[in-house]
């Protein structure tokens, strides 16, 4: 792996790997067929590393431990230099931001109401998952957490925010991503 680059990108018989910093635009919101990616920037020369790769009709981002399908409207960037916790975020509209934590140790997290933090407010709680609602700098927010299993010892979490004008269809990525989760590919 790249210095500070924890990722691929894989799908339609591609695989591409970042360089540190990135931030690229999901192929779906460039047009055309869906394969051109969007690059935003990418390393200092602006080219990520491209070999053949998965021929599937989608993309996904691939990390050491897992992998995700990367929803439509949100833009894939660097969390932070060798954050191997966070290791991409994605972000959407109005500071809208989807992020994978994680491994997290099970011993760390008895359930979904220890995400809970102060002024949040539980709107829905399951088994594996929350939803929040708080306020951030005067306008109201939502947030959602996914706990998925990344082995018998550790865990990640999908966690989902945005203003509330964008919390629907962010909510919703977020969940699809989780459902999207895969180890060992």
């Amino acid at each position: 792996m790249t210095k500070g680059v924890y990722i691929n990108l894989t799908g339609y018989g591609l695989r591409i790997k970042p360089k540190w910093p990135f931030a690229f635009i999901h192929p779906a919101d460039v047009g055309g067929d869906g394969t051109s990616l969007g690059v935003i920037r990418c390393g200092e020369d602006g080219q990520p590393g491209v070999t053949a790769g998965p021929d599937r009709p989608t993309w996904r981002i691939e990390t050491q431990l897992y992998s995700v399908t990367w929803p439509s409207g949100f833009t894939l960037e660097c969390a932070g230099e060798n954050d191997p916790f966070a290791p991409f975020l994605l972000w959407g509209p109005d500071k809208s931001l989807i992020w994978v934590q994680g491994p997290i140790l099970r011993t760390r997290l008895t359930g979904p109401s220890d995400l809970v933090g102060p002024g949040q407010q539980v709107t829905d709680q399951q088994s594996n998952s929350v939803e929040l609602a708080y306020i951030e700098e005067g306008d109201p927010w939502r947030q959602s957490h996914h706990i998925l299993d990344l082995d018998q010892d550790r865990l990640a979490i999908v966690t989902s925010q945005a203003p509330v004008p964008h919390a629907e269809p962010t909510l919703k990525a977020g969940k699809q991503l989780a459902h999207s989760f895969r180890t060992g590919e």
